[in-house]
């Protein structure tokens, strides 16, 4: 089992790509998802732009989407 001490956080807001270390330790697992084939492709290019990994996009892209979730179901609860 491979830990990582400080894998690449990168946060997209609007334009502006920031690059952020995760402190805490990580143990990576695998996740198999299906994805048409131009989505990939924009994806891959985007990274390529970037200069990030298709890993990195991902599991950034998962972190803000739980991010906002967890935002609008609190604003939901005080309304």
């Amino acid at each position: 089992m491979a830990f990582r001490k400080s894998f690449r956080h990168v946060c997209m807001k609007g334009e502006h790509m920031e690059k952020k270390p995760i402190t805490e330790n990580t143990e990576p697992n695998m996740l198999n998802i299906s994805l048409q084939k131009e989505l990939i492709k924009r994806i891959k290019v985007f990274c390529a732009e970037k200069e990030i990994t298709v890993q990195e996009f991902v599991t950034d892209a998962i972190i803000e989407k739980l991010e906002l979730v967890y935002k609008e179901r609190r604003r939901k609860s005080r309304l």
